[in-house]
Formats: structure tokens, C-alpha cells, sequence
């Protein structure tokens, strides 16, 4: 177990989110049942504005290695050195269920035909949030309790989005050649050259997820000037300024509201206030 672990590393891209980075990393101790987390790098940039709530983010995490955003490429090839695997994690991403480094290491290990492991994809995702619209579930079969695996390059919309960046787990030496080879300047752009690289990965035809999904991405508010297109939620109160003002007056959300629920989607709006 412990070498397994040593040769993982979960990454999380933040910007100005405090309050919901906090609960991505409060579900993450809490979902995951080994024995020992995997290390966890957090390539963070923010505002001014914003500076002293990942200061107490750090002292209130102090597990975690908190990097700040230097060069964006750079930073993320650093951390990935001397890695096997990589989870690629955003801070709006909720964990609603149980998990093993483990087990999906093994299954990665079985057979060079799979891309990765998403966390975010299930029976139950059946709404594509970007697109507003329903989405076919794909053909699945079972690999063992939990674990199934489907044709990505048959599927469609989220179930074809196979190289994505806020919950799931690849090989470091598959990516690699990519994220070396072509430039990108933060995680919107990283994502966009992964996606468009998904022709180099059609003899790793499937895909592993859980029956039920165990994480998602709580689309609560945008932070970034890139995507500007991007859905996001319209609910008051839940701009990053009205988060990080509810932060440092010391609210912070619990994660067991949202352990056992079940999202419609990859994406789906819930409250954290």
C-alpha cells in the first residue's frame, strides 16, 4: 500500500476559492479509505482580495503542499515528477462517496487498454450540465463490486470527454508526453489540449468509473477569464466574493451534507451556505 501511495499524487487547480476548496479537500480525507493519503499538490493563483483566506487554508490543511502559481506549466510538470499516477482534482469538485487509491491503481495496472478512472462519471449521469441536455449512459460492464468499464470512443458528451482535469485518475506516462510536448497556461487550456489530443489514445478504448459516481463538480461561480462561455450557476449569494467573505467570518462547509448524494451529472449546482 504504502509504495502504491507514494507513487500517486493528487493535483488541484484553485483560483479565489477558499470555502470551496476546503470542501473539496474535507470529502477527499473523508472518502478515501486507505490507510494513507497519497501526497497533494495545490497549484493555487488569487486576487489581492483573496490572499489571506489561503493563508488560513493552509494553516488548517497543513497536509497538503500549497503551490503558488508561478508558471503554470512548469508548476504542474514538477509535480508530477517521479509520479505513476495522477488524480486531477478542481476546487469545486464535492466527493460524495467512498474510495480506494488501491483498488483503482490495480485496475489501472490490469490492462494498458485503459485510459483512467473517473470519479465523476456513473449509471446515474445522466445530464450534460455544459450543454443543458440529457446524455445516453453508455454500454457498462462490471469489472468487480463498484467498478465498471465502457467503449469511451462509442460513447457520447461526458462519457466521450475522456481526458478531463477536475476528478479522475491517469497514468503520468500517458499524459505526459502531451503536457511536455504543448504549451497551455492554466487549467482551462490544459484541459482544452488534453481533449484535443484524445486521437492519440484510441488503443486505450476504455474507460473505468463507479456504478454510482462519487464526485462532481459543484458549478457554483466562474473565476477564470478564458472559458468565458462556461455554465455556471445563477444562485444568490454565490459569487467567489460573497463565499470568501462567509470564509473569513469563519463558516465552512460540511462535507457530510453531500456524502450519499447522487448527482445527475459530471456537474450539478448544489448550496455550500
Amino acid at each position: 500500500m504504502k509504495n502504491e501511495q507514494n507513487s500517486v499524487v493528487v493535483v488541484i487547480f484553485s483560483k479565489n476559492r477558499a470555502l470551496q476548496l476546503d470542501l473539496c479537500l474535507t470529502g477527499l480525507y473523508k472518502s478515501c479509505t486507505d490507510e494513507e493519503l497519497p501526497e497533494i499538490k495545490i497549484i493555487y493563483t488569487c486576487d489581492e482580495l483573496h490572499e489571506k483566506s489561503y493563508k488560513i487554508l493552509e494553516f488548517e490543511h497543513p497536509y497538503p503542499e500549497f503551490i503558488r502559481e508561478n508558471d503554470f506549466k512548469a508548476d504542474l510538470l514538477l509535480a508530477l515528477k517521479h509520479k505513476r499516477y495522477v488524480l486531477f482534482l478542481t476546487d469545486d469538485t464535492i466527493f460524495c462517496g467512498n474510495f480506494s487509491f488501491d483498488r483503482v491503481i490495480r485496475h489501472l495496472d490490469d490492462s494498458y487498454k485503459v485510459l483512467g478512472v473517473s470519479l465523476r462519471l456513473g449509471k446515474n449521469t445522466h445530464r450534460c450540465y455544459p450543454l443543458d441536455m440529457n446524455q445516453p449512459i453508455p454500454i457498462m460492464q462490471y469489472l468487480e463490486e463498484n467498478f465498471m468499464y465502457f467503449n469511451w470512443t462509442k460513447a457520447e458528451l461526458d462519457f466521450n470527454y475522456a481526458l478531463e482535469v477536475s476528478s479522475s485518475i491517469y497514468r503520468v506516462r500517458d499524459i505526459l508526453p502531451i503536457i511536455s510536448s504543448y504549451p497551455f497556461k492554466n487549467p482551462n487550456s490544459l484541459e482544452a489540449l488534453l481533449y484535443a489530443c484524445l486521437g492519440y489514445f484510441t488503443d486505450k478504448l476504455f474507460l473505468i468509473c463507479f456504478d454510482r459516481s462519487i464526485a462532481f463538480a459543484n458549478p457554483l461561480n466562474r473565476v477564470q477569464e478564458v472559458a468565458l462561455s462556461n455554465r455556471y450557476s445563477q444562485l444568490d449569494n454565490h459569487d467567489a466574493e460573497s463565499l470568501l467573505n462567509a470564509y473569513m467570518e469563519g463558516y465552512r462547509a460540511d462535507y457530510s451534507k453531500y456524502f450519499g448524494m447522487i448527482s445527475n451529472g459530471c456537474h450539478m449546482e448544489v448550496d455550500i451556505l
